[in-house]
């Protein structure tokens, strides 16, 4: 006798039965009871979350041999070919492979006919969103003025694809994704019928794999009882899925994150190796940002997780801003659509993580030093005749200011920076706009050096003037609590100072200037053009 797959064997048979979407059982419950039933209905959501099952529910609730109730016997004639597919009156179709307006137009001509051993007839249109706008406009007749006694219930994935025009015609119910106890649960109930025994933290990793999907967390316990039969492990479940267990996940992120780049690509390269899904690997990824995000806000409640793996995620994420996080949720977020069309998606995972390595955070940054010749002019001479160290640009944002000048730290300074800008862009949007993409280079001694992105003589000129720099001070002394800082500019291997007013920024100064750099100060000097 061949095997009775899981979610056919399990899927609900009443209201009482069904998983969650309690505001569904509801008002149907309340419709079948007062006898408020509306001729046209919309099941609008994600796959796998009960669409079909409730029109068959409806379908017996409504047509049971022991009388109309919103708790049929299960047990007579009429329930059972429902339950099988075999009831006359009871019509599914599907859409997707019945698009065209002829379809409908059979369905128009057959739906005038009374009853044959139901009270009601009822036409279930699985993904309704795939039938033509042919198909939808012969509908809209027989959807406004059905005949006596008969149902359409329109199930969906996709309601936007579906006309307005329809929409106004039916009463819609919004099908929601289940939560991770929902699915937890109904697990366990199958595998305690089933006896079949997995732990409590595998029925998790099935669960969260499932996407908030049923159909889908029981088609993974069933392909895990064909695999493992009734004994399964955890480390069974994590290899048939392709998934990573939150430990090697937490490495992998935390040395990404602290910008330990051969461990992070020597874990990378392990887990591809392994064979992990890499699809999978990356869902995992972004899911674990935006926990750290919900730690960062301060809704660990929101994560199902024990209070040790909350632990660990408070101390990775304490250390990084809100907006740091937010960037890598997104970035692979975007990955995870990438890799649809990408035809190497190891490769193109390992260049994401290479290119996100040169930028990213470090919790204890040892900056890298870069030289940077002094120029000819006497103030800028003045200014600093050391090489100056480069640092990375993303950085954890620090609620520590100096306020001793022997504890002077550049690093620290470099993370304030970020709160420099988010004054500035309140105060002076104008300013932060031309310091926005400016790199911060260092601090020495009373001297922040900064890079534009470009070599615009009129971006210097700008933070040159005496309006800018009264801005500027106000904040550093607001931010550094010192009265004494200056700006310099420095780039290309050039320093000079943009709160000097000796120092020469003129053209023949920028040795290194880009070509659209060169041709915008050109213009500005031909026609002794100035800012305003």
């Amino acid at each position: 006798m061949s095997h009775t797959t899981f979610y056919r064997k399990y899927r609900s048979e009443t209201f009482v039965e069904l998983v969650g979407q309690e505001h569904i059982k509801q008002t149907l419950s309340n419709a079948i009871k007062f006898e408020r039933l509306s001729h046209a209905y919309i099941f609008s959501g994600p796959r796998g979350t009960g669409k079909t099952s409730v029109a068959r529910i409806l379908a017996k609730s409504l047509n049971c041999e022991k009388g109309k109730s919103d708790t049929p016997c299960l047990t007579c004639k009429i329930c059972q070919k429902i339950a099988k597919g075999n009831a006359v009156d009871v019509i599914e179709i599907d859409a997707a492979s019945n698009t065209g307006v002829d379809n409908i137009r059979d369905l128009n001509d057959r739906v005038n006919y009374m009853p044959i051993e139901c009270r009601y007839k009822i036409y279930i249109i699985d993904e309704a969103h795939m039938l033509s706008t042919g198909a939808f406009n012969a509908l809209l007749k027989t959807l406004e003025e059905p005949p006596q006694n008969t149902l359409f219930i329109l199930a969906t994935t996709e309601p936007h694809k579906i006309p307005i025009t329809i929409h106004s015609r039916c009463q819609k119910l919004n099908f929601r994704r289940l939560s991770l106890s929902e699915l937890v649960s109904q697990l366990q109930k199958i595998a305690t019928a089933e006896n079949i025994q997995v732990s409590e933290k595998g029925m998790q990793i099935i669960a969260k794999n499932a996407s908030g999907c049923m159909r889908d967390a029981i088609s993974l316990l069933d392909q895990l009882y064909s695999f493992k039969g009734n004994e399964i492990t955890d480390d069974d479940i994590i290899m048939m899925l392709g998934t990573l267990n939150f430990d090697s996940l937490y490495d992998l992120i935390s040395n990404f994150l602290h910008q330990n780049i051969q461990e992070t690509i020597l874990n990378l390269n392990k887990f591809i190796e392994e064979g992990i899904n890499i699809n999978q690997l990356v869902a995992d990824i972004r899911d674990f940002f935006r926990h750290l995000l919900f730690i960062k806000m301060d809704l660990q409640n929101l994560l199902e997780f024990d209070n040790a793996k909350i632990e660990q995620l408070h101390k990775l994420a304490h250390n990084f801003s809100y907006q740091q996080l937010q960037e890598y949720l997104e970035i692979f977020a975007k990955t995870e659509m990438d890799l649809r069309w990408a035809s190497n998606p190891e490769l193109l995972l390992q260049v994401r993580f290479l290119s996100l390595l040169k930028k990213a955070p470090v919790l204890n940054p040892k900056p890298l030093q870069k030289e940077v010749a002094p120029i000819t002019t006497p103030a800028a001479s003045n200014l600093n005749s050391k090489p100056h160290p480069v640092v990375v640009e993303l950085e954890p944002v620090v609620e520590k200011k100096l306020t001793d000048e022997a504890e002077l730290d550049p690093n620290l300074y470099f993370q304030n920076w970020q709160e420099v800008l988010g004054i500035l862009k309140k105060e002076k949007p104008s300013l932060y706009l031309l310091l926005a993409d400016a790199t911060f280079i260092n601090l020495e001694k009373n001297i922040i050096y900064i890079a534009l992105k470009e070599d615009y003589k009129f971006h210097q000129e700008k933070i040159k003037e005496e309006t800018s720099q009264i801005i500027l001070n106000k904040i550093f002394s607001q931010v550094y609590n010192r009265q004494d800082l200056r700006l310099a500019l420095s780039k290309n291997n050039l320093i000079a100072s943009a709160t000097d007013p000796s120092a020469s920024l003129t053209t023949a100064n920028l040795h290194h200037e880009t070509p659209d750099a060169q041709k915008i100060n050109q213009i500005i000097e031909i026609f002794e053009g100035k800012l305003v």
